[in-house]
């Protein structure tokens, strides 16, 4: 508090409470707002936000920050493509949800968020805790669809998409209450994504470039000399090299700072019914002070923590160029999210085999119902079996490196095969498909 003159007469820190961060977002589109429990499940405040149309991203790592989307209305003529493709990678990878509205049956998502079919009818609701509506609409589940029943009356149904879920609610997101078992159905459990041990944090001194240029000075020093004593302006050439020498070594030395901060990359590419996510981790300690530059592949979204002053990304079309300010042994972790890249390979469950087809595989694992079979070679051209199988070893590299992408591993694999492939090409990482459900 400050009188006019600026002087403070009294000074207050609010002090922060987990209960008032907030932990969880649910959206919504449509204009009447739903109430889901106020607290989430980590304890935090959850937070209700609108959004329109337009305001849908286009790249599927913006919903990372997302619990839950409910749809109420949804005019899919307002979208463009990179909106409905981000929509359908976040809910194929994990995403939910709601819808309590009509959809436009014409439109190219409605195939995907429709859980259930409008029969036009309504039914007398009665007392019941999920729904506070006089009357619910009648819904018949589709294919694949799992009915919600409370009192008799179908109040949703819930239909998995790829690692994600759809529900149809028989009513109104407005109608269901705090403490409605709908909200504790529809909103997933917070999975915290692990990551990759830290390097051990050694710096690494590439002498190569440093000994390649020292060479070929030294080699042309002494052809220079040679030449001096034959020739009568030869002491010119002494001289000239020296200047050569001079303004090349600031090159030298960075191109040799540069390659003492290369960056440690790990990445996992997840392809869910096609569409792939892809999750890096890269980490580089600097070994002298400075602003490192460095290149990822194109990434929709970066984080970078550590000992760092300042830090610039530029997103190109084809990379995307990472600028940091290092202090001399400060050691910098960058992660990012993006679209996938390159042929998928196919799998798919033969009797109690798993079969891979196409995609340039050089070597993998699949991993189903808690057992783990090398991927073999048959007759056909390009194809690989896992049949052989022990069980699951949750030390392998690739069920390690399996859960820093999908935390919930170990759930999915319990009824679709999981296949870590390594890719013919000499490229680092994992390349990981998930299979129809079994």
């Amino acid at each position: 508090m400050e009188t006019e003159d600026g002087r403070e007469l009294a000074s207050a820190e609010p002090p922060f409470t987990p209960e008032a961060a907030v932990a969880s977002v649910v959206g919504y589109l449509g204009p009447q707002p739903p109430s889901p429990p106020l607290q989430a499940a980590s304890g935090g405040r959850r937070a209700v936000a609108r959004v329109r149309e337009e305001d849908l991203p286009e790249q599927a790592a913006a919903y990372a920050s997302l619990d839950l989307l409910v749809v109420e209305e949804l005019d899919e003529r307002r979208l463009n493509n990179a909106q409905r493709e981000a929509l359908l990678g976040w809910l194929l990878h994990g995403g939910r949800v709601v819808v309590t509205g009509l959809l436009d049956p014409q439109g190219p998502l409605s195939g995907w968020l429709q859980a259930a079919r409008y029969t036009g009818r309504s039914v007398d609701a009665g007392r019941l805790r999920s729904l506070s509506a006089d009357r619910l609409t009648e819904l018949e589940p589709v294919q694949g669809g799992s009915p919600v029943v409370e009192g008799g009356r179908t109040v949703a149904v819930a239909l998995r998409r790829g690692l994600g879920t759809v529900y149809a609610w028989a009513g109104g997101a407005d109608h269901a209450p705090p403490n409605s078992p709908l909200w504790y159905l529809a909103l997933r459990e917070p999975q915290v994504r692990e990551a990759p041990p830290e390097p051990d944090g050694k710096l690494r001194t590439p002498f190569g470039p440093a000994a390649a240029a020292l060479g070929a000075y030294a080699a042309l020093w002494v052809a220079a000399v040679a030449a001096a004593g034959r020739a009568r302006w030869g002491w010119l050439v002494p001289v000239a090299l020296t200047g050569c020498a001079a303004a090349a070594m600031p090159l030298v030395a960075e191109e040799v700072r540069q390659r003492a901060a290369s960056l440690e990359t790990r990445w996992v590419e997840v392809t869910v019914e096609g569409v792939a996510r892809a999750f890096g981790w890269a980490d580089v300690r600097a070994p002298y002070p400075g602003t490192y530059a460095y290149v990822l592949p194109r990434v929709e979204a970066l984080s970078a923590r550590g000992a760092f002053s300042e830090a610039e990304v530029t997103f190109l079309p084809e990379a995307t160029r990472v600028a940091v300010r290092q202090g001399e042994g400060q050691q910098v972790r960058l992660y990012w999210e993006g679209s996938g890249q390159g042929a998928v390979p196919a799998v798919d469950v033969r009797g109690g085999e798993v079969v891979v087809r196409g995609g340039g595989v050089s070597e993998g694992v699949a991993f189903w119902r808690g057992h783990q079979a090398p991927l073999e070679g048959t007759q056909e051209a390009q194809e690989w079996v896992a049949a052989r199988w022990d069980k699951l070893d949750s030390a392998h590299p690739a069920w390690v490196w399996l859960r820093w992408a999908l935390p919930a591993a170990a759930t999915i694999v319990e009824d679709r095969p999981v296949v870590a492939l390594r890719r013919g090409d000499g490229a680092q990482g994992w390349l990981v498909v998930v299979g129809p459900r079994r």
